[in-house]
């Protein structure tokens, strides 16, 4: 049995078992596949003519079909935001904790493929329980929104470098290709969100670590989960930063130790300061 319609208007009973949506606005790609693969299973959710098989042939109209593949847009398009959001933290507005992870693995695969380093930051906001406390949860998420408005003036984002929320007042940063200068870069931060908080009269300073790996050191090539332990080894420095007293940098960089133990934390004093800035400079380009 077939059911006949004409060339403007579905007939009776070739509508979805919903209804269809209105029109939104949104521009319809006919030729997308997943539109089309959508849009066909929803010709297949059509309540068939009354007295009609399972098995019958069911003839759309054209504007009948366009009318699905605009309800097969606003699903995809739906679907997509849902993606997007579930992967950006709200506050903020930049990649959550589990899209970090996802980032982080991808850098760890290029940097083994390429065989370059990538590091890590993480920052840990001192004091910022006092703000909440004393200033107001309203006021606290201020602070975050405007303290990442100053890691990105210091980071290449877009050209590279990923920041990142990790929840509370915790951030990540990645820095690909980019090995004992990540220190000069977590110091960079450190120094100017103390000179923002001084001038807007708050007492928030930053406690940071900074590790880096390194696809040809025997140690790290060996590891059977390269991304934790870049994390650990991060997390392990900016822990000794909050311990030491907080307002500083600690890095665990086995290529740059020198003496010290390769394993072990070390304090960015102005002396080791000055040593990196002769070899990578004072300067890092932020684009």
């Amino acid at each position: 049995m077939t059911n006949g319609a004409d060339s403007s208007e579905p007939t009776e009973g070739l509508v979805p078992a919903d209804g269809y949506p209105e029109d939104n606005g949104l521009k319809v790609d006919q030729n997308d596949p997943a539109i089309l693969a959508e849009a066909a299973r929803r010709i297949g959710r059509l309540r068939a003519p009354e007295g009609g098989t399972d098995g019958d042939v069911v003839l759309v109209s054209r504007t009948g079909f366009e009318r699905l593949v605009l309800e097969a847009v606003s699903v995809k398009e739906e679907r997509r935001r849902a993606m997007e959001l579930a992967r950006v933290d709200s506050l903020t507005e930049i990649p959550n904790r589990r899209a970090i992870v996802g980032t982080l693995d991808v850098e760890i695969g290029r940097a083994k493929r390429h065989k370059k380093p990538v590091s890590l930051i993480l920052i840990d906001v001192d004091h910022f329980k006092e703000v909440n406390d004393t200033k107001g949860h309203h006021a606290g998420d201020a602070v975050l929104k405007d303290l990442v408005g100053v890691f990105k003036k210091l980071l290449r984002i877009g050209s590279g470098d990923v920041l990142g929320r990790l929840g509370g007042d915790e951030f990540v940063a990645f820095l690909p290709d980019t090995n004992g200068e990540a220190a000069l870069v977590g110091e960079r931060l450190r120094a100017e969100v103390e000179a923002w908080a001084k001038a807007h009269d708050l007492d928030v300073t930053l406690s940071v670590g900074v590790a880096t790996y390194y696809p040809d050191l025997p140690m790290h090539e060996g590891s059977s989960n390269p991304q934790q332990d870049l994390i650990n080894r991060a997390d392990k420095a900016m822990y000794r930063a909050k311990k030491g007293g907080r307002n500083r940098v600690f890095v665990i960089n086995e290529k740059t130790a020198g003496e010290r133990e390769p394993s072990e934390p070390f304090e960015l004093t102005p002396g080791i300061i000055e040593e990196l800035q002769a070899a990578y400079g004072k300067e890092r380009p932020v684009a």
